[in-house]
């Protein structure tokens, strides 16, 4: 047998597709790949834009007479497979790989056309892992507009007051969706955009995911998670900082002194060759000294602020993506791009995070975070 590479679905959401074809576009196409000929089919409407783009031997259109034709009597899935079943044909291929989330209805239609078709789960994780240099300028470009947005956000903090326990400026109640707007108002001066960001204050905090507390409050943390993806290139940043407007408890100092602790040591560990395993167990070994726990094994302790996620995760076409760092880790590799992410959390005292976004080089790390942990605005 003969094997081609079968990729399908949008090219904002399916990263392995923009990585092999260097082409961005809203709506499903199919890319094919079978020795050096790589064949990108998209609608008539992508069709002279991707003839322009795409890093591709050949672009073809999908919806033509023959595919509308069956679209009618069998529908879309069909309709696709018997395009694609053609491509196939003359190449000399009768097995597709695919991924893991292709589409199992096109996967039965291909098997109508005597495909073999078989399921990889690390389809180009590997390559896509290691980023090239040009990879890491656009992962840094997406980072810096992060971190400016950063900025802005807190020097809104800044200048907030405080009034019964709550933050308020210029007269109204300053709210996660107030500091929402400033940091994406700066992306977008930047060319980037993001389709959430995690503004979370106080005892809502504590769910390390939650974006929206409404009226933040004094005296406790505030968690900005921030995670855009430039416009032009789709790489990603991210970076949390966790400030807070007032005076905290002793309890929330604690947590922000082991999370930058732990944070810190992280980072002395990385270079090419660590475990990204023996990183995260480090990580939850200072915060446990600090009287804190984890939810990783040997590490639990109850009635305590506790990080209750992995250290880290690369960055690159997804947010989150190989390697990861936490109990599980990866070794990692020069040129990975990673980020550390340390944190605690509390329903009584709220939460602390700490993130940085890296490089990993031969003898340590590139920084692409410029901006200080400090916990006043």
């Amino acid at each position: 047998m003969t094997d081609a590479i079968v990729l399908y679905g949008d090219s904002l959401r399916h990263p392995n597709i923009p990585w092999r074809a260097k082409f961005f576009a809203p709506d499903p196409m199919v890319y094919i790949e079978s020795g050096d000929r790589r064949i990108l089919m998209v609608g008539g409407l992508e069709l002279g834009r991707a003839r322009k783009q795409a890093a591709v031997s050949e672009v073809r259109q999908f919806d033509g007479p023959e595919w509308r034709k069956r679209y009618q009597e069998s529908g879309e899935f069909d309709a696709h497979a018997a395009g694609i079943a053609g491509v196939l044909n003359e190449l000399g291929a009768d097995r597709v790989v695919v991924e893991a989330d292709f589409p199992i209805a096109l996967a039965r239609a291909l098997e109508q056309h005597d495909m073999v078709v078989e399921v990889s789960t690390d389809l180009f994780r590997a390559d896509r892992r290691r980023k090239t240099p040009e990879e890491q300028e656009a992962i840094a470009q997406t980072q810096a507009a992060a971190v400016a947005s950063m900025r802005a956000a807190r020097e809104l903090l800044k200048s907030a007051e405080v009034r019964d326990g709550k933050l308020w400026h210029d007269g109204l109640p300053l709210t996660s969706d107030i500091v929402t707007a400033t940091i994406e108002q700066e992306l977008l001066r930047h060319n980037c955009m993001t389709e959430d960001t995690i503004v979370a204050a106080g005892p809502g905090a504590a769910d390390p995911h939650v974006t929206n507390t409404g009226h933040l409050d004094a005296n406790t943390g505030i968690i900005i998670d921030i995670y855009p993806t430039h416009k032009g290139t789709r790489y990603f940043g991210d970076v949390t900082r966790t400030y807070v407007v007032g005076e905290p408890s002793e309890t929330w100092v604690r947590m922000y002194e082991a999370v930058k602790t732990a944070h810190q040591r992280a980072l002395s560990m990385l270079k090419a060759g660590v475990s990204g395993r023996d990183v995260h167990r480090a990580v939850c070994q200072a915060l446990y000294d600090a009287g804190f726990g984890t939810t990783t094994d040997d590490f639990q302790r109850d009635g305590v602020a506790t990080m209750n996620h992995g250290t880290g995760h690369g960055v690159g076409l997804m947010v989150h993506e190989p390697p990861r760092i936490n109990d599980f880790g990866n070794q990692l590799a020069e040129g990975d791009v990673v980020t550390i992410e340390p944190g605690l959390y509390s329903e009584a005292d709220g939460g602390v995070r700490l993130e940085n976004t890296v490089v990993i080089t031969a003898g340590g790390y590139r920084e692409l975070t410029e901006i200080d942990l400090g916990w006043r605005p």
